[in-house]
């Protein structure tokens, strides 16, 4: 039922479909992908039909497709990181530095009248905010390593998968690997 509405969908179409990507299980219980093109044929008999159907591996691209999807929701997932890490980071570089702007404003302020102790105290939290300030740096230092890492992926995929597009743009006599033996079209179509 469902291949006689194909069919009669491809018959008003007059064109060669290559729209079906099936995955398949082959003798061995490998899972594969395969993409299917059907074309119709003119019989003998006016307004009958015959269906041919050319299936071929299609499992590299499937899974270098996959692979850079699962690459982009890492870089979408990053990027939301990045976006909270900056706003984090905007107040927390705010209270060290409140903390410095204080600190040597009383210094400057009141330094000939605050005793001894009270100056190094207010040096020792100038200190401890920088110290605070330099670990945030390095933290930003980190999250910008980690996003050119992810960004290089991406861009590897992106150029593996150019490159399949282009493999699989070539006229089917040229390709290296063709599965158009009855060895795997059993299994993938679910007969025995």
């Amino acid at each position: 039922m469902l291949y006689q509405g194909r069919h009669r969908y491809i018959l008003s179409q007059k064109e060669l479909l290559r729209e079906l990507e099936v995955a398949c299980t082959t003798k061995s219980g490998e899972e594969i992908w395969v993409e299917f093109s059907c074309s119709a044929i003119q019989t003998e008999l006016d307004g009958l039909y015959d269906f041919i159907y050319i299936g071929r591996d299609i499992t590299e691209r499937k899974q270098k497709d996959m692979e850079i999807r699962r690459c982009l929701v890492k870089e979408q997932e990053l990027r939301q990181l990045k976006s909270r890490f900056f706003s984090m980071l905007a107040h927390e570089f705010g209270n060290p530095l409140n903390t410095v702007l204080f600190a040597t404003q009383i210094l400057k302020e009141y330094g000939d009248e605050i005793t001894q102790a009270e100056k190094q105290e207010y040096l020792e939290h100038v200190k401890s905010a920088s110290k605070h300030m330099a670990q945030l740096l390095d933290d930003v230092r980190l999250l910008s390593s980690a996003e050119k890492l992810v960004t290089e992926k991406i861009i590897e995929l992106t150029l593996i998968a150019e490159k399949l597009f282009r493999r699989r743009k070539k006229p089917l006599g040229s390709r290296r690997k063709q599965n158009t033996g009855p060895h795997w079209m059993p299994n993938c179509c679910g007969t025995s």
